[in-house]
């Protein structure tokens, strides 16, 4: 086993564990789902490089990079997804199905051309992904939806900090954000 591979080994094991974990906590739960799904991607995603990296098969790396393309595509939408339903803006409903059809986009593409993904190419440590033209389409799409999901996130978390708390606590863990003033005042 190459060296590389043990790192997305691990990691895509402990994402895996997590999200089973968020969604047996509460199955029912759409913010839950959605949540296990982002983390279920973000597995497929380390798990594809595991295999990238541990094969000394070209069409066996090929055919993995495109599955863990499949987890980074979902990756944007899902948490956009997860997002609005914390949030409650059942308003935005249209955009995640438009989200989804733009994924579905990207993966048909993926599988279907040489615009996402136009071939490997052999390092040291494996073989590593050559991008196609579309590539930089979803580089955009990807940062453009995670953005927005921040903006709304710390948009909301402006306006609940001071008249709900104990909500407060709870977007600190998904923005990963300490209120740096506060700590060091």
């Amino acid at each position: 086993m190459n060296l590389y591979a043990i790192p997305p080994l691990f990691t895509s094991i402990l994402f895996l564990i997590v999200g089973i974990y968020i969604y047996l906590y509460n199955r029912k739960s759409v913010i839950n789902i959605t949540f296990a799904l982002e983390w279920f991607s973000v597995f497929i995603w380390q798990f594809g490089y595991f295999v990238v990296y541990s094969t000394t098969n070209k069409q066996v790396a090929l055919l993995w990079t495109k599955i863990l393309f499949i987890g980074v595509i979902f990756l944007p939408t899902i948490f956009y997804h997860f997002v609005i339903k914390l949030l409650k803006m059942e308003k935005k409903g249209i955009i995640i199905g438009l989200n989804y059809i733009i994924s579905l986009i990207f993966v048909i593409s993926l599988f279907f051309t040489k615009h996402f993904v136009s071939g490997i190419d052999t390092f040291y440590w494996g073989f590593q992904t050559k991008a196609g033209f579309l590539h930089t389409s979803f580089l955009v799409f990807f940062s453009s939806l995670y953005i927005s999901c921040y903006y709304l996130l710390f948009k909301t978390y402006h306006k609940i900090r001071i008249k709900f708390p104990l909500e407060v606590i709870r977007f600190k863990y998904i923005l990963c954000f300490i209120d740096v003033k506060k700590n060091f005042t």
